[in-house]
């Protein structure tokens, strides 16, 4: 089942955005304050988040706005869904300003995005699908926000974060809100990023349904004429990755001399497919091309030691087993840079 409440999902990129808390102090509403107010069962005992100069307005005569008090919340909550006052939070936010206080939060993510101001546009609008999971202009923002800014960077840990979570994103929201035709219309780009053409058909399908635009229709329609090819091709890998190894090979055989020969999956499955039949040398010869074409595959190198444990090839599987090492030891090392 769908999680699209953002307080209970993984976050996989509140790490890139907690650096905005350390601006903040914690108080609480004066015992006084909280007896002449509606929100005192909510919020007795609770810490408020206050800003270093609204701390001074405690002891003035103007006091410190709720409005302020609010904002200070939401981005309290939209730098950490899972912090621990978030439920009190987003009660206090509904019961002073109700639905309005969430609209004028995406409306001012959407400014913050269009001023380039990416990283608070994005608290913005994980603050307002924290008070509703299933906002739709907060789902379609946020999918939005997190694209841009994963397509702005180079670092590779935080691409991943950041295209996992647009990606989950425009999943949900075409789920939630499938009458939203942008929703199908980045999250077929996303399917063909990850090489999911049959889904990315799919989604793209749904939007020209649903689009009116036509500058964008004819975009999509021209990318899917170029798909055809890459669905027949997918749709016989999934038929060796199913069992039907002879259909799925007449697929792919059709294609390895041709445009798409250097697609290395085309002959991972074509190897997969060839080994399961017992057609041992062009096995190898499919999963050797896989290594010129990517060279540190594991699973196609792990196929390669099975092989030559069947064939006898002794030297072979040795050679792989050391590969397999030195490509896991790579790895791993990579992994330690990353977390230094």
């Amino acid at each position: 089942m769908a999680e699209f409440d953002i307080k209970k999902r993984e976050d996989r990129v509140g790490r890139y955005l907690k650096k905005y808390l350390d601006g903040f102090l914690f108080s609480e509403f004066s015992g006084l304050f909280l007896d002449q107010s509606d929100i005192e069962k909510v919020m007795a005992g609770v810490p408020i988040p206050l800003k270093k100069h609204d701390a001074a307005g405690l002891e003035s005569e103007e006091g410190i706005r709720m409005l302020d008090i609010a904002d200070n919340m939401a981005m309290v909550i939209g730098c950490d869904p899972h912090f621990e006052y978030a439920p009190q939070y987003i009660e206090c936010m509904h019961m002073l300003y109700g639905d309005e206080f969430r609209r004028k939060l995406v409306l001012d993510a959407g400014k913050l995005a269009s001023e380039g101001k990416k990283d608070l546009a994005c608290i913005r609008f994980r603050a307002a699908l924290c008070m509703d999971g299933e906002d739709a202009d907060a789902m379609y923002g946020y999918a939005r926000i997190c694209r841009d800014m994963y397509l702005d960077s180079e670092d590779k840990e935080y691409t991943g974060r950041f295209k996992a979570e647009s990606i989950e994103m425009f999943e949900l929201l075409t789920i939630a809100h499938p009458e939203v035709d942008m929703g199908h219309y980045y999250l077929g780009y996303a399917y063909i990023n990850l090489g999911m053409y049959k889904k990315a058909e799919i989604a793209w399908s749904d939007f020209l349904k649903l689009s009116e635009n036509e500058e964008a229709s004819k975009e999509i329609r021209e990318r899917m004429a170029q798909l055809r090819d890459p669905v027949i091709i997918e749709n016989g890998c999934n038929m060796v990755s199913t069992g039907r190894y002879e259909e799925g090979l007449a697929v792919l055989e059709e294609y390895k001399d041709s445009k798409f020969s250097k697609w290395w999956p085309l002959h991972y499955y074509m190897g997969i497919g060839y080994s399961a039949t017992g057609r041992t040398e062009e096995a190898e010869e499919a999963f050797k091309k896989v290594l010129r074409l990517n060279a540190s595959h594991l699973e196609t190198m792990k196929e390669l030691v099975e092989l030559y444990k069947v064939t006898g090839n002794d030297e072979g599987r040795r050679k792989y087993e050391e590969k397999i090492k030195l490509v896991r030891k790579g790895i791993e090392e990579d992994s330690g840079n990353i977390l230094c």
